[in-house]
């Protein structure tokens, strides 16, 4: 199991406080991941990284999501989502539908879809599958 963030900080923390975890925590880059990376995790988790940034960076950030996936593989998407197309306020700044179809323009297809409501914004679960083809 591989778990990475840019903050070598949260990574020092994973380590110190999950000292005995078979997760080997990685300092990357979402934008310079590791080229034995593509296609190589079966599950890849990702939570609120997109709606974190910018969206001038989103269809860039999208793929590189994606590109771990391996073939057959699955991607967990926690996220907002928004109602139009227009920019939000933000940060953060939830996805637009558009944004949303990006994942399976890069090969993903959606299996599943949970919401979970709260007072302000719900919070979205996608699950997209990489065919195995």
């Amino acid at each position: 199991m591989t778990a990475f963030d840019i903050s070598k900080t949260a990574i020092a923390w994973c380590q110190k406080r999950f000292p005995d975890s078979a997760v080997a925590y990685q300092v990357a880059d979402l934008f310079q991941l590791d080229p034995t990376w593509l296609k190589a995790f079966d599950l890849v988790y990702s939570s609120r990284t997109v709606q974190a940034l910018p969206l001038s960076c989103r269809q860039e950030a999208i793929a590189a999501i994606v590109a771990p996936v391996a073939l057959g593989g699955r991607l967990l998407l926690v996220t907002q989502i928004r109602d139009s197309e227009a920019e939000p306020d933000g940060p953060p700044w939830p996805l637009s539908a558009s944004e949303i179809a990006w994942f399976e323009a890069q090969g993903l297809r959606e299996q599943q879809r949970q919401v979970f409501p709260n007072d302000t914004d719900p919070t979205t679960l996608i699950e997209y599958r990489r065919s195995g083809d």
